[in-house]
C-alpha cells in the first residue's frame, strides 16, 4: 500500500466515526473499503510501496529518489527510501489503530449504530459464504448492496487464516456481549439475534467453504464462553456488569440466550427464516468442546439454561449419526458419543445440587441412554457407575421420612389393572418419567427421583450385553442393601413390584429359554456368527476359546443367580417399611417361587407371574425335587480333567462347576 491509500483510509474512517450514529446502511460500503484495505495488505505480505505521491514528489524537485536500487528477477526495482518505509510503516500502524477504534466507538452510538453494523457485517461474510440471506433482513442487505455497486470488489481467497467479516463480527461481539444479549430482552431482532444467526448459517451451511465453517464455529464458541464468563460476573455482583445485563442474568434469560446457539448448531439450524442444515462432525465436536468448557469455568452461573444443557446432550444420543467434513457420514461410531459424555460426568459429579428437579430427572433419563448405547461398552459401564453420584446426592437429601410423599401404591395400580405386567408398569413408568416434580426437598419429588434411578437401573439389568446387566444388576442390590434403610412404605413396594420382581423373574426367563433352545440343539443358530469368530481367534492366536453358545448359558446362568440372590437379601434384614407393602407376603412368595424355578429348573412358560393380586395365595411347598436339588449341590463333586482323558475341561465338567457355584450362591441368600 502507498501513501496515497493510507491517506484515503484514514479518511474514510474519519468520516465514518464522526458520522457513526446516522451512517444506517452506509456502514457496508465503509466496511468493504477496510476488507479491501486488509486484502490488500495479506497479498503483498505487509509490504509497502512506493506510491505516485513520492514520484510527484520527485519530479518537481528534480532530485532522484534516495535509496538503493534492489534487482528482483534480473529487473532493477526502486527501493523506497529509509525514511519514507518509516513513515510509512507508522502510517500503517496508525490506519490499523483507527478502524479498530472506530468499531470500538460503536458502542457509544447507540443501539442503531450497533445493529447497522453488525447487519453490514454479517452481509459481508454472507459475500463468501454461500450462506442463505436472513429472510428477516433481505430489504436491508439489497439497501447495503446497493450502495456499494460503485466499488471494485476485490473477494478474498478463503484459505485458512481469518476472515475479515467473520473476524471482526467475532471481535465485535466479545467486547459489546452485554450490550448484545441486553438488547435481545428489548427488541427479539437484536443484534446478538442477528449476529449469531449469520454464524450459525455459515457453520450449518452445506456449501460453505470448510475454512469459513470452521471459523464460523469458532466464532461462536468464543462469544458463547465470553458471555457465560461475563455472567458469572454478574451473578457474582461486579460492579463492571450494567445493570440491564444483570436483570436478564437474574431472570434466567439470560444464559438461555447465550446458550441456545450452541443447540442450534448442534441441531444443524440457524433459526426462523433459515433452511435446515447440515449436522458436520467437526462442528458437532467444537460445540461438545465448548459446552465442556462451559461447565469447566461457568456451571454454576447456568441456573435454568439446564435443560438447554441436557438438549445439547440428547442430540447426541437420539441422533447419534452426523457427515463428515465432505458431507459424507463419520466412520467413527461412537465418536461424538465419546466427546459428549464427559460432560455428563462433569455434571453428575460437580452440578448436581444446582439442577432443578426435571433436570435431575433428565440426568437420570442420560446416564440410562448412555447404558443402553451399543457403540462403547466402556461408556455404557462408566455410565452405570455414575449412578453412585446421582445415589449418594439422593440420599443426602433425604434425612428423615416426612409425610407429604405419594399415596396410591404402586401394587394397587398394578392389582386394579387389566393389561399385561409389563405393559401396566411400562405405563405406571412414563408417569413418573412425564409428571411435574416440585421442589427437590418435597418428599414426593425424592421418591420420584429414586423410583426413576432404580427401574432405569433395573431396565439395563436386561440388557443382552453380560457385562452391562450384571453391572447394573449388582449396582442395583447394592444400592437397595446401602440406601434401604431410607425407604419409605410407597418407595418399597415400587421396588419389589415395579423393579426387583419383573428384573428377577426376566433373568430367570431368559435362562430358562436358553437352556430350552440347548437341550432343543437350536442355540447355534442364533450363536452362527459367534462361533464363527471364536473359531477365527483360536485359529490366530492358538488359544483355546471357549464354545460361545456354552458361554452364553452360563452368562445367563450367572445373571440370574446374581438378580435371585440379590433379591433374596431384600428380605435379609427387618424393614418395617417392607411389611407395609401391597400384598408383603405374596411378594415374599413370589421370589421364594422364583428360587425354586432356578435350582428345579423350571420352565420358562410355568414361572409364575410375580403380579400382585390380593385374592390370591401361592403355593410354596418345598417339593422333593428342590430338596434333592440342594443335597446334589451339597454333595456333587465335578469331574477333573485328568480323569476325563483330555488337557481341557468337557462340556459337562464345566457345566457341573458352573451350576454347583450357582447354587452355593442360592443356599447362602436363601440361608
Amino acid at each position: 500500500m502507498n501513501t496515497r491509500q493510507i491517506e484515503s483510509l484514514r479518511a474514510v474512517v474519519a468520516c465514518a466515526q464522526y458520522l457513526a450514529s446516522v451512517l444506517g446502511p452506509m456502514w457496508y460500503p465503509v466496511l468493504v473499503t477496510l476488507q479491501q484495505a486488509e486484502e490488500l495488505l495479506y497479498q503483498s505480505h505487509g509490504r509497502l510501496q512506493s506510491g505516485p505521491a513520492n514520484a510527484n514528489t520527485a519530479a518537481k524537485t528534480g532530485s532522484q529518489p534516495t535509496g538503493r536500487r534492489a534487482s528482483v528477477s534480473g529487473q532493477s526495482v526502486p527501493a523506497v527510501a529509509s525514511d519514507d518505509k518509516q513513515l510509512l510503516s507508522s502510517d500503517l500502524a496508525r490506519i490499523r489503530t483507527d478502524y479498530a477504534r472506530l468499531l470500538g466507538f460503536v458502542r457509544t452510538c447507540g443501539g442503531d449504530a450497533i445493529m447497522w453494523t453488525v447487519r453490514a457485517l454479517c452481509v459481508l461474510g454472507t459475500d463468501l459464504s454461500n450462506a442463505p440471506p436472513d429472510v428477516e433482513l433481505q430489504s436491508e442487505e439489497a439497501a447495503m448492496r446497493a450502495t456499494a455497486s460503485i466499488i471494485h470488489r476485490r473477494l478474498s481467497a478463503v484459505l485458512n487464516r481469518p476472515t475479515f467479516a467473520i473476524d471482526q463480527l467475532r471481535a465485535f461481539a466479545v467486547s459489546n456481549v452485554d450490550v448484545l444479549v441486553g438488547a435481545t430482552g428489548a427488541d427479539d431482532q437484536g443484534a446478538w439475534r442477528a449476529s449469531t444467526r449469520h454464524l450459525l448459517a455459515t457453520a450449518t451451511h452445506p456449501h460453505a467453504p470448510v475454512p469459513m465453517r470452521t471459523q464460523a464455529c469458532s466464532a461462536v464458541s468464543d462469544i458463547v464462553l465470553a458471555a457465560m464468563d461475563l455472567v458469572s460476573q454478574a451473578d457474582s455482583g461486579s460492579d463492571t456488569v450494567s445493570q440491564q445485563f444483570i436483570d436478564s442474568v437474574s431472570s434466567g434469560e439470560a444464559q438461555v440466550c447465550v446458550l441456545t446457539p450452541l443447540l442450534q448448531m448442534m441441531n444443524g439450524t440457524a433459526g426462523d427464516g433459515y433452511a435446515d442444515g447440515a449436522r458436520f462432525v467437526d462442528v458437532s465436536k467444537l460445540t461438545l468442546d465448548t459446552v465442556h468448557m462451559l461447565l469447566q469455568s461457568s456451571g454454576r452461573s447456568i441456573m435454568r439454561a439446564w435443560s438447554v444443557v441436557f438438549d445439547i446432550i440428547h442430540t447426541v444420543l437420539d441422533t447419534p449419526q452426523a457427515t463428515g467434513a465432505a458431507g459424507t457420514e463419520s466412520r467413527q461410531p461412537g465418536y461424538l458419543m465419546r466427546c459428549v459424555f464427559p460432560c455428563l460426568q462433569l455434571i453428575c459429579s460437580d452440578y448436581l445440587e444446582d439442577l432443578p428437579p426435571h433436570c435431575l430427572r433428565r440426568c437420570i433419563e442420560c446416564l440410562a441412554l448412555f447404558g443402553r448405547q451399543n457403540e462403547d461398552l466402556n461408556i455404557a459401564l462408566t455410565a452405570i457407575g455414575q449412578a453412585w453420584a446421582v445415589c449418594d446426592f439422593l440420599q443426602g437429601l433425604q434425612t428423615t421420612v416426612s409425610d407429604g410423599g405419594k399415596v396410591e401404591l404402586v401394587s394397587t395400580v398394578l392389582a386394579a389393572s387389566s393389561k399385561d405386567t409389563h405393559e401396566a408398569i411400562g405405563e405406571i413408568a412414563r408417569v413418573w418419567w412425564h409428571e411435574d416434580l416440585a421442589d427437590v426437598s418435597a418428599h414426593a419429588t425424592q421418591q420420584v427421583l429414586w423410583i426413576l434411578l432404580l427401574h432405569s437401573l433395573a431396565q439395563l439389568g436386561c440388557d443382552r450385553r453380560h457385562e452391562v446387566r450384571l453391572s447394573a444388576i449388582q449396582t442395583l442390590f447394592r444400592t437397595l442393601d446401602m440406601r434401604g434403610s431410607a425407604f419409605d412404605a410407597w418407595l418399597w413396594d415400587a421396588v419389589v413390584w415395579a423393579v426387583v420382581l419383573p428384573l428377577s423373574r426376566y433373568t430367570l426367563v431368559q435362562r430358562s429359554r436358553v437352556f430350552d433352545l440347548i437341550r432343543n440343539n437350536r442355540l447355534d443358530e442364533m450363536l452362527e456368527d459367534a462361533q464363527d469368530e471364536a473359531a477365527r481367534m483360536a485359529s490366530k492366536s492358538g488359544v483355546f476359546v471357549e464354545d460361545p453358545g456354552r458361554l452364553y448359558a452360563k452368562q445367563w446362568d450367572e445373571t440370574a443367580a446374581t438378580a435371585l440372590q440379590g433379591a433374596a437379601r431384600v428380605w435379609a434384614e427387618p424393614r418395617a417399611a417392607l411389611d407395609s407393602i401391597g400384598c408383603a407376603d405374596q411378594a415374599w412368595q413370589c421370589v421364594w417361587r422364583l428360587v425354586q424355578a432356578l435350582f428345579v429348573g423350571e420352565p420358562a412358560q410355568t414361572v409364575c407371574k410375580c403380579r400382585p393380586d390380593p385374592q390370591c395365595l401361592l403355593d410354596v411347598q418345598v417339593g422333593d425335587e428342590f430338596v434333592m436339588s440342594l443335597v446334589a449341590a451339597e454333595s456333587a463333586e465335578p469331574e477333573s480333567a485328568e480323569e476325563n482323558g483330555s488337557d481341557q475341561p468337557s462340556e459337562s465338567v464345566a457345566g457341573q462347576r458352573a451350576q454347583l457355584r450357582t447354587r452355593e450362591s442360592m443356599s447362602a441368600a436363601i440361608d
